[in-house]
């Protein structure tokens, strides 16, 4: 069974990092994920590698500019096995996009949302989006102040039972935060 490796590169430029290994002859997996129409790396800095023989040899080659280095554990190259990546292979469509579940997919923008674990567990908010990977963009009120805060998918679900907000107030929030967020600083 074959092991693989993990490249990290910067990010947005994984295409690149990988076109230069398959030209040093290394087998390379870049899963990648559609957001909002737009194709990204679904582990945004990072792609696979097979491990064989040649690995050491590509990666000590100093040519590799798109590569920044390895994921490794004390002197060891960390390690992955081929199940990992077939997995996330079989979830990929014939575009090579992986569909992942992120969560309730349902949930839209200005629904109301209960934290149910963590710092925040217990906290009403308003669903803003959803980001990169598995995370979330809720508005949270913290001391007063309504504020966006970057979750994880597993920790929010739809709060059904909340009736604080009307939908009229809840859109009223995120147009105002929104604007907050992108008013340029004076």
């Amino acid at each position: 069974m074959a092991l693989w490796g993990v490249a990290r590169a910067r990010v947005g430029s994984e295409q690149r990092a990988a076109d230069q290994l398959v030209r040093a002859g290394i087998d390379v997996y870049c899963p990648k994920i559609e957001l909002r129409g737009k194709k990204s790396a679904l582990f945004p800095g990072y792609l696979f590698f097979e491990v064989d023989e040649r690995w050491r040899d590509v990666f000590s080659d100093g040519n590799l500019y798109a590569v920044r280095g390895l994921l490794m554990q004390g002197e060891q190259l960390r390690t992955l096995k081929q199940r990992v990546i077939d997995e996330l292979r079989a979830r990929a469509d014939s575009d090579g996009i992986v569909r992942v579940e992120i969560g309730d997919a349902r949930i839209k923008a200005g629904v109301p949302v209960r934290v149910t674990r963590g710092k925040f567990e217990g906290l009403l908010g308003v669903f803003d989006c959803y980001t990169r990977g598995d995370r979330v963009k809720v508005l949270l009120n913290l001391l007063g102040r309504v504020t966006y805060v970057d979750l994880s998918v597993d920790v929010v679900e739809r709060d059904a039972s909340n009736a604080q907000l009307s939908r009229a107030k809840r859109k009223k929030l995120l147009t105002r935060q929104r604007k907050r967020v992108l008013r340029p600083a004076s």
